[in-house]
C-alpha cells in the first residue's frame, strides 16, 4: 500500500526514466513515506508512438504537446482513455495522493489525468510539482482543479513535510512549507520556494519502481545529475530564475553515484541531466580522476556545456578517457552582435575554437542553434548558417531551435511590440518576425544538415 503515487505525464524522455521522482522517492523513503512512482510517459509512447513519431522528437514536441489544438486533435482521444489506468493504480495501491511532476510539454496531459481524478477519485489529494509550475500556472491550477497545493522550486523538503502533514491527527495547514502555493479561505498564498544550498546530503536517486528495459536507448541508461542551476545568465533563459545558483555535488560524491547505480542496475551507460557539466572545471576534472582511479568502465553523453576556451586539451581528453560520448554545446547564433545580445558571454570564434578541439579529442558533439530571436536580423541569421557550413565537419548533431519565449526568462519581461509571446506563433508587431518566418529560416538549416549529413537531434 502505498501513501502516495508520483506520476510523470508525458511528454519527457524516452530514454531514460525520470530524475526527479527517483530523487524525491528516495527523500521520501527516507521520512518514512511508501511511495510508488509511474512513469506514465513511457508507458503511453509504447502505445502510441506509432501513430505520433514527432510527439517525442526534441525539435517538435513542443508544439505538439503544448499547442491545444494539435494535442486536441492527435493526443487527447488516446491519452483520455489510457489516463483511466490511474483510477486503477490508485485503487490498486490505496494511495489518498497523487503528485505529478509536470514540464511545459506536460500540461495539458495533467490536466487530463487531474479530470479523471475527480470524476473517479474526486476526494484524492493531488500536489503538482515540476519546472514548469510557477505562481501564474498554480493559480489556475488551484481555481480550476482544485489540487491540494503546487510546489514551485526544490522539492526534497518540502513534499515530505506535506505529506506529515497529511498524516498528523490535526486540521491540515501548508503554511510555512517551502515553495508552497495553496488555497486557504478562498485566498492563494504562497511560500518562498526552497534553495536547497548543499545537495551532497542528498540520497542516490532510487531508481527501483522504474522497468529500465522500457526505455528507448540501445541498452540500459541511467541520468545523473553532478550539478543544479547554471553559471550564465543569458536573456533568452529561464534556468537561473527556476532553479537559483549554481551548486554541485563533491566529486567523490558523484563517482560514488556513478559506482552504486552501476552496480546496483547493471548499466554501464549514464545520460548527465546537468544544465552544464563545466560550471565548475575543477570540479569536472575532479571527478574524471575519480572515474579513472575507480577504473569504472561507464560511457556517458548528453552533457551539455557552455563554451568555455579554459577547457585544456588535457580536460577534453580526460572526458574522452572517461567514456564521453557526446556533448552538447549550447552556441545559439553566428552572430556576435546577436551573442552580445543574448548575453552569451562568448563570440563565434570562442565557440570555433571549442569546437574545433572537442573534434580533436575524439568527441561527438550536437551544437544548439536558436533562430528567430525576436532582435535576429537577416544578417544575423546568414552569420548563422555561415557558422554551421563552418562546422560543418566537426559535429554530428545539429539542434534547431525555433526561438519561444521561456515565461521566467529576461527577454519574456523586457520584450516589447510583441503579439501573444505565451504562444509558439507569437510575432512582432511589425510582423515581419512572425511564425512562417521562422520556421522558414529552420528549414534552410535543415536542408543544410541533410547536404552535409550532419543528424537531426
Amino acid at each position: 500500500m502505498a501513501d502516495l503515487l508520483l506520476i510523470q505525464p508525458p511528454a519527457y524522455d524516452i530514454y531514460a526514466p525520470p530524475l526527479g521522482l527517483a530523487t524525491l522517492a528516495s527523500v521520501l523513503r527516507q521520512n518514512e513515506v511508501t511511495v510508488k512512482c509511474l512513469d506514465y510517459n513511457i508507458l503511453f509512447y509504447h502505445q502510441i508512438h506509432d501513430h505520433a513519431p514527432g510527439a517525442w522528437q526534441f525539435s517538435t514536441s513542443l508544439q505538439i504537446w503544448t499547442d491545444p489544438q494539435i494535442y486536441r486533435k492527435l493526443l487527447q482521444p488516446a491519452f483520455k482513455i489510457f489516463g483511466q489506468r490511474l483510477v486503477r493504480d490508485v485503487l490498486e495501491s490505496g494511495a489518498k495522493t497523487v503528485g505529478i511532476s509536470i514540464l511545459q510539454t506536460g500540461i495539458l496531459p495533467a490536466i487530463d489525468l487531474i479530470e479523471t481524478l475527480r470524476e473517479f477519485c474526486g476526494d484524492i489529494q493531488i500536489i503538482l510539482g515540476g519546472p514548469s509550475m510557477n505562481e501564474q500556472e498554480a493559480r489556475r491550477f488551484l481555481d480550476d482543479y482544485r489540487v491540494l497545493t503546487v510546489i514551485e522550486g526544490e522539492a526534497e523538503r518540502a513534499l515530505p513535510e506535506v505529506m506529515r502533514r497529511l498524516k498528523a491527527p490535526f486540521p491540515l495547514s501548508l503554511s510555512g512549507i517551502p515553495g508552497a502555493i495553496y488555497k486557504s479561505e478562498g485566498q492563494i498564498l504562497s511560500q518562498a520556494k526552497d534553495l536547497i544550498t548543499d545537495i551532497n546530503p542528498l540520497p542516490f536517486p532510487d531508481f527501483s519502481d522504474f522497468n529500465l528495459d522500457q526505455y528507448a536507448w540501445r541498452e540500459r541508461l541511467l541520468p545523473i545529475a553532478t550539478s543544479r542551476g547554471c553559471i550564465a545568465r543569458c536573456r533568452f533563459c529561464g534556468e537561473t530564475q527556476a532553479m537559483g545558483k549554481f551548486r554541485e555535488l563533491k566529486p567523490s560524491r558523484v563517482v560514488d553515484e556513478l559506482a552504486h547505480q552501476a552496480t546496483k542496475h547493471s548499466v554501464t551507460a549514464f545520460r548527465m541531466n546537468d544544465s552544464l557539466i563545466n560550471g565548475n572545471l575543477e570540479h569536472l576534472e575532479a571527478w574524471l580522476d575519480g572515474v579513472i582511479d575507480r577504473k569504472l568502465d561507464i560511457i556517458f553523453g548528453g552533457a551539455q556545456a557552455r563554451i568555455n576556451n579554459r577547457m585544456s586539451d588535457e580536460l577534453l581528453w580526460k572526458l574522452k578517457e572517461c567514456g564521453c560520448q557526446l556533448i552538447m554545446y549550447g552556441v545559439e547564433s553566428g552572430s556576435d552582435s546577436l551573442l552580445k545580445i543574448m548575453r552569451k558571454g562568448i563570440t563565434s570564434q570562442d565557440a570555433l575554437e571549442v569546437i574545433g578541439r572537442t573534434s580533436l579529442a575524439g568527441i561527438a558533439m550536437q551544437v544548439n542553434i536558436i533562430v528567430g530571436h525576436f532582435e535576429e536580423s537577416l544578417v544575423d541569421f546568414l552569420k548563422s548558417v555561415l557558422f554551421v557550413i563552418r562546422i560543418r565537419k566537426q559535429i554530428q548533431y545539429l539542434h534547431v531551435n525555433c526561438y519561444d519565449f521561456a515565461d521566467q526568462s529576461e527577454d519574456y519581461r523586457l520584450a516589447t511590440n510583441i503579439v501573444n509571446r505565451k504562444s509558439p506563433r507569437w510575432r512582432t508587431r511589425s510582423g515581419l518576425n512572425n511564425y512562417y518566418t521562422r520556421q522558414a529560416r529552420r528549414g534552410i538549416l535543415l536542408v543544410l544538415m541533410k547536404l552535409f549529413g550532419i543528424r537531426e537531434s
